[in-house]
């Protein structure tokens, strides 16, 4: 839901803030939190910052503009996942585990405040999760909520399509996590935990064309509801596809396949 809740200590909802976007406020997976004298910091993970807001909600400021470069600029972040702060509240620290790092940073008497245009253009970050097969490539890229698809005969890989940036509600991913490739039937497997939903995504290609981009060449065929399957609750996490076409998923809630 990318939002923090405030519970009461016998576990009673209290209220909520935050909510799914890059604007100031607003989340994109809320993956870490921290709290110090009444200041809650949050490791906004996909839009690669921390947010310091107060215990009603209220945005304070931001830091960490998100890296150009992954592991090359200091001060930048990229997917951070957990926020940690000294006692004194003089030191946040931030763990990057995509980078393999932790950064340190230092409290200002100017807390620089979120811009809204510090968002590289074009930039694309990848989720730590993709799948491959024969001569496909596909990747989860978090922060359009979409899967990039590329042909892989070549040295450097070819971009070919993206799934889940179409018009309809239908053509639209919640929140992807993983993906499969199924070579044999030019078939894409998205695992969306957002909805619950694991899709089957056909690619209309001529493995044997030269490899060009074509945003209309994945459909989508198949959308299992996984939440129907166990009215007890399931959490999504992995997807993988075997020679068969058959696919099997990670339960996180149930530790189960």
């Amino acid at each position: 839901n990318h939002r923090v809740q405030k519970l009461h200590p016998g576990g009673t909802p209290l209220f909520a803030f935050g909510g799914p976007g890059p604007h100031p406020g607003l989340f994109q997976e809320a993956a870490g939190l921290a709290y110090h004298d009444g200041h809650v910091f949050v490791a906004d993970r996909f839009n690669h910052r921390v947010q310091v807001l107060d215990v009603q909600g209220r945005l304070r400021f931001a830091f960490g503009e998100p890296a150009l470069d992954a592991g090359r600029a200091d001060g930048r972040l990229f997917a951070p996942s957990a926020v940690a702060v000294s006692l004194d509240g003089s030191r946040a620290a931030v763990c990057e585990p995509l980078e393999g790092r932790v950064q340190v940073f230092e409290r200002t008497d100017s807390k620089s405040e979120h811009r809204d245009d510090a968002r590289p253009e074009g930039l694309a970050r990848y989720g730590p999760r993709g799948g491959g097969g024969g001569d496909l490539l596909a990747l989860i890229d978090p922060e359009q909520r979409a899967v990039r698809v590329y042909d892989t005969r070549a040295v450097d890989p070819v971009a070919i399509t993206t799934l889940g940036t179409g018009g309809g509600a239908g053509q639209r991913f919640v929140a992807p996590v993983d993906c499969a490739v199924d070579a044999a039937r030019q078939r894409v497997l998205v695992l969306d935990a957002g909805a619950r939903r694991l899709e089957s995504w056909r690619l209309a290609r001529e493995p044997d064309a030269p490899p060009e981009y074509d945003r209309r060449m994945g459909r989508l065929v198949r959308a299992l509801d996984l939440a129907s399957l166990d009215d007890s609750g399931i959490d999504p996490r992995a997807v993988a596809c075997d020679a068969g076409g058959r696919a099997y998923v990670v339960d996180a809630a149930q530790a189960a396949v």
